[in-house]
């Protein structure tokens, strides 16, 4: 897969040391989405247990496309399946609106920072759910199993 929006990371670096890693296959076998979290283990804040995503990244190619939507939804199942009551995460500033339109809120998270330079955002458990829901919604592949 291509690498981020600055073109220097490089996905097997980032996904070493964390225990959260996924990803999607293409039909040629090509990873089109991948996310990932340092631990399984939910933040404790002040609010509620959040579950944080530390990467998700598109392949360039599937960008603007329901792709992208489609796996945030996985990601928020994720949190959900772990007992998480929000999802927090950083955005780069151009891909702020993706996430405000997937149902997230900008804004600070009291007990948790953003890294410098990125956009602070938390999904509620509600948006979780929304997701969720989103995310059984999609139409199975045609491939036989």
């Amino acid at each position: 897969m291509r690498t981020d929006w600055h073109h220097h990371w490089r996905w097997a670096n980032l996904m070493e040391g964390m225990e959260e890693r996924f990803g999607l296959i293409d039909a040629a076998g090509h990873p089109v989405a991948l996310w990932c979290g340092p631990r399984r283990r939910l933040l404790r804040l002040p609010t509620g247990a959040a579950y944080r995503l530390d990467y998700f990244e598109i392949d360039p190619r599937h960008r603007r496309g329901s792709l992208g939507l489609f796996a945030f939804a996985l990601a928020g199942s994720r949190a959900l399946e772990l007992g998480a009551q929000y999802l927090v995460l950083g955005a780069l500033p151009p891909v702020a609106t993706f996430y405000e339109r997937a149902g997230g809120a900008r804004g600070a998270v009291q007990g948790w920072n953003a890294a410098r330079g990125l956009i602070p955002f938390w999904f509620t458990r509600e948006a979780l759910t929304r997701l969720e829901d989103l995310a059984g919604g999609f139409a199975v592949g045609t491939e036989e199993a």
